[in-house]
């Protein structure tokens, strides 16, 4: 079974897939290998390693604001930059600073696996999969298992990220402004932000605090 999901895995990373697309589709045929309680799937910046899109699924609205507005802006970005250029791309969330196993713990998911996927010089994104809990033997087997997927997941992303900037080449250049007032209010917006804040809105992060 696992064989046959790392082909599937393999297959979907060089379909010439958009990079949403393609982490939908690699999480999904990961979940047959392995139970996965959550998952948060982001692509990265190349050139500042900083997050730029997350793709996630049953990640509770408190932890995903706790992420993007304390964890990863400070010392979860320096992490991650930190184990590209010691070429570290899978390693349990025990050993990411502590603020992210116990926000993890406190959310009901007491272990998980991160994976940094990078080329050695530029990261192109990461995953991070969420579990339940699960026994130290077969943590260490999966992780054997993702460590395997990196290089593909690697270059899927890559490739995803040449084919949404063609994709953009034929989009309309207007130029977008969105001003906010002291408090955050809405200002000024014109017609072209719309299309640009739904180009960037991530996929199955819930924000809210409900």
């Amino acid at each position: 079974m696992q064989e046959s999901v790392f082909m599937g895995i393999r297959r979907v990373c060089y379909a010439g897939l958009d990079s949403v697309t393609l982490r939908q589709r690699a999480a999904e045929r990961l979940a047959a290998a392995m139970p996965i309680a959550a998952y948060a799937f982001a692509t990265t910046d190349p050139d500042t390693a900083l997050l730029n899109h997350m793709v996630s699924d049953r990640m509770p609205s408190t932890m995903a604001r706790h992420f993007v507005e304390h964890l990863y802006p400070d010392e979860g970005a320096r992490f991650a930059t930190r184990a590209m250029r010691q070429r570290r791309t899978v390693f349990p969330v025990d050993e990411l600073p502590p603020e992210f196993p116990t926000c993890m713990r406190e959310h009901g998911y007491p272990s998980g696996t991160h994976m940094v996927l990078a080329d050695g010089k530029r990261m192109w994104g990461m995953w991070c999969v969420m579990r339940e809990g699960a026994r130290a033997h077969v943590l260490r087997r999966e992780r054997a298992f993702l460590a395997r997927l990196v290089p593909h997941l690697t270059r899927g992303l890559q490739r995803a990220a040449l084919l949404d900037v063609a994709g953009e080449s034929g989009v309309d250049a207007a130029v977008g402004v969105l001003v906010l007032d002291a408090v955050g209010r809405v200002a000024l917006r014109t017609a072209p932000v719309a299309r640009m804040l739904d180009d960037l809105a991530d996929v199955g992060v819930d924000l809210t605090d409900g």
